[in-house]
């Protein structure tokens, strides 16, 4: 639906909220409604917005000093049930999400960038309940309300800036494609074809540009099995890095079992050290172990913000609010953050060479899936803070989710500043879009303007750097559409195993190769 078509479906859903149609009209109206799904939608959000006015402009007229105006809102709108702060979100592992749509051109690689509006929101969504009216508290944060924010122009801006900002996501998904969650992907075991060739790998990679099965096959060649991760691990002549890739393929118990050998013969082992702390982190009983971890991290890493994100999830999980946020606060004074992903794909060629798969062929997998992991870590990261914001939010206090989701905003800035692959650069894009998306909540639920204002700017910015993300996606494909052979595609694994996927066309310009020519 276009712009116009949209000004036109709102004008005529007021006038049916106002009472201004006719019955037949009414009628009429309320017959398309009940046929089409994107009536169905804005009519709700219509409903929603004019309760929310309804409930402020009742506060108004009662002027009673104990009525708080954000608690009048907040009654008028949905709230997700979820476990208290202490409770360990880790019992269960996350959905992974498929990174396929990496190579799916402009329009998918759009898509998949704002899945933080489609599948974060679905993080309330999914077991939103409607909660009855209940007595009006005093604000518990009233200094985070703006001065004035009760007179008439104030609520008029706060719910015309809310529908600006929700527009500028509108029109990002009809231009680019359904902002859906894609289908789950988990690499289990290696498929039939257990010895790929540099041909199988190109022409999965081409697949992979359209439908899951090409994506599934490389991440599948790119992970050992079981036995033979374990087989290497007890190998005597393992290096670290082969040791940290079969690792990667493990999990929990097992990982940090082999990544505890690695550390305790190279402590400096930034990678190693953050791999544990991930492994940790896959086991509920572990905390006490993920949490005398987090230390080591911070000092072999000090630059590295996500140790210190990571602390504040483990610490809210524990309930230890002021220590998660002190944590945040350290965050966001640092200067990246980095999952090590150029470290991963390297360990993870070394691993595959180790088992026996040739040379070529381990590193153009590796080099292919490079980031993949990394995507599903950091937004899985930003995800589980979003979600403890949340409760702070459901109990109106506004401060700390305000704290907790700027953070999370500013972890996908660092991301998506620092990243040295696309996928990392994807997440960090993914991540801002899903803070942003409760910053606008939490703004209006204050009944702040200027917040969701400066929301509308930075989505504007978000949506600008995924049309360049999505343009770097469609000339990546056009290097696997081309007819290379053996040593172009070498020249590429080795690229991007040396300095990421971002940086590589300004490496093979200074190779003398012409990506226009590719086309």
């Amino acid at each position: 639906m276009n712009t116009g078509d949209l000004d036109k479906l709102h004008e005529e859903l007021v006038a049916l909220l106002e009472g201004q149609l006719d019955p037949e009209e009414a009628d009429r109206l309320q017959a398309r409604i009940n046929a089409s799904e994107e009536y169905r939608r804005e009519y709700a959000w219509l409903q929603s917005a004019y309760a929310d006015l309804d409930a402020m402009g009742a506060a108004f007229a009662s002027r009673v000093p104990e009525v708080d105006l954000t608690d009048a809102v907040l009654r008028a709108v949905t709230h997700t049930k979820r476990p208290t702060l202490a409770a360990s979100t880790r019992a269960q592992a996350p959905p992974r999400r498929n990174p396929a749509r990496m190579w799916m051109g402009l329009a998918a690689a759009a898509a998949v960038a704002l899945m933080g509006y489609a599948v974060f929101r679905g993080i309330r969504d999914t077991d939103r309940t409607v909660t009855p009216p209940t007595p009006v508290a005093r604000d518990p944060h009233p200094s985070a309300r703006p001065e004035n924010s009760g007179s008439d122009a104030d609520r008029l801006r706060v719910a015309t800036q809310r529908r600006e900002f929700m527009k500028e996501w509108e029109h990002a998904k009809e231009t680019s494609g359904t902002a859906v969650a894609p289908p789950e992907m988990t690499p289990t075991q290696p498929p039939e074809l257990a010895n790929p060739t540099l041909d199988d790998i190109v022409a999965a990679r081409r697949e992979g540009m359209g439908t899951e099965p090409g994506m599934n096959r490389l991440m599948q060649w790119a992970s050992l099995k079981r036995e033979k991760a374990l087989e290497l691990a007890q190998s005597p002549d393992a290096s670290p890095q082969v040791l940290v890739g079969a690792a990667e393929s493990l999990t929990g118990g097992e990982a940090a079992q082999i990544l505890l050998a690695v550390v305790g013969q190279a402590p400096g082992n930034a990678q190693a050290q953050f791999e544990l702390a991930k492994s940790y982190s896959e086991t509920p009983e572990a905390e006490p172990e993920e949490l005398a971890q987090i230390p080591t991290l911070h000092n072999v890493d000090p630059e590295n913000a996500l140790s210190y994100y990571m602390e504040a999830r483990l610490r809210l999980q524990q309930g230890d609010v002021e220590g998660a946020l002190e944590a945040l606060r350290i965050a966001r004074t640092l200067p990246e953050a980095s999952a090590y992903a150029l470290e991963s794909a390297f360990s993870k060629a070394e691993a595959l060479i180790a088992s026996g798969m040739p040379k070529d062929e381990a590193r153009l997998v590796s080099a292919l899936t490079a980031g993949i992991d990394q995507y599903n870590f950091l937004c899985d990261l930003g995800k589980n803070l979003i979600e403890y914001g949340q409760d702070f939010m459901a109990e109106q206090d506004y401060e700390t989710a305000r704290e907790i989701f700027e953070a999370v905003q500013t972890l996908g800035q660092q991301v998506e500043e620092t990243s040295q692959f696309s996928q990392e650069q994807l997440a960090g894009l993914d991540v801002q879009a899903a803070a942003i998306d409760v910053l606008e909540e939490l703004y209006t639920a204050i009944e702040s303007p200027e917040g969701i204002a400066q929301l509308t700017t930075q989505t504007q910015d978000i949506v600008a750097n995924i049309e360049k993300l999505g343009a770097f996606f469609t000339t990546l494909d056009q290097l696997f559409t081309s007819e290379g052979g053996s040593d172009f595609f070498n020249t590429i694994s080795e690229l991007i195993l040396r300095n990421g996927d971002l940086t590589i066309f300004d490496y093979l310009a200074e190779l003398g190769i012409d990506v226009s020519a590719l086309q």
